[in-house]
């Protein structure tokens, strides 16, 4: 009976995804931005279709910009525009979806980066903060709403782990470098010709 057991909830075990949020803990200055980045661990199983749904407290934090170029999503169901990523100042939730043609099965052998980012997230924080905001933690969460499917001809969906953020306002903040100013500051590629 325990061996038959075992069997019957292995399949919900073993097809599994986790999305989670890097760094998981992080402490900023009123007035400074910072890069989330949303990344994905496939947990063994290959990939092709993800959906992402988000909420952060948008009374202390507000979107800036939605990041792609490091993605390994080359096809964008939902990719938030400048409109949506303004809705989502007001109301505190960003979704985003895309695919992976041949889908994503995890970390290649030998690669010495961790390739798995599925979008980076700039968040601002505004430059006056009081009262109870500062000096606690405040999560950002993916939401039991997101999904992801396997990359095996049926669109079969898998379960979906997930891993928050917490983020903290303080006057002083452990670093006070503004990563995102000093990503625009070191992109020297120019875009490609377009006609």
């Amino acid at each position: 009976i325990l061996i038959g057991g075992f069997y019957l909830l292995w399949p919900s075990f073993s097809q599994a995804a986790v999305f989670y949020l890097e760094p998981d803990r992080s402490a900023h200055r009123p007035g400074e931005s910072f890069v989330l980045e949303v990344r994905m661990d496939t947990q063994g199983e290959c990939l092709n279709t993800v959906k992402v749904d988000l909420e952060f407290p948008n009374q202390i934090l507000s979107i800036q910009d939605f990041m792609v170029g490091n993605s390994i999503l080359t096809h964008w169901i939902q990719q938030p525009t400048t409109d949506q990523v303004i809705q989502a100042n007001q109301t505190g939730k960003l979704s985003f979806a895309g695919g992976i043609p041949g889908g994503y099965c995890g970390r290649v052998a030998g690669d010495p980066s961790l390739t798995n980012i599925l979008g980076e997230i700039v968040f601002r924080i505004p430059g006056i903060i009081v009262g109870e905001q500062l000096e606690q933690w405040n999560d950002i969460k993916i939401l039991p709403s997101s999904q992801a499917f396997l990359n095996d001809g049926r669109g079969t969906e898998t379960v979906v782990y997930s891993q928050d953020s917490k983020v903290m306002i303080t006057p002083e903040a452990a670093s006070g470098e503004d990563k995102w100013q000093k990503m625009l500051e070191e992109d020297d590629v120019n875009p490609e010709p377009f006609t």
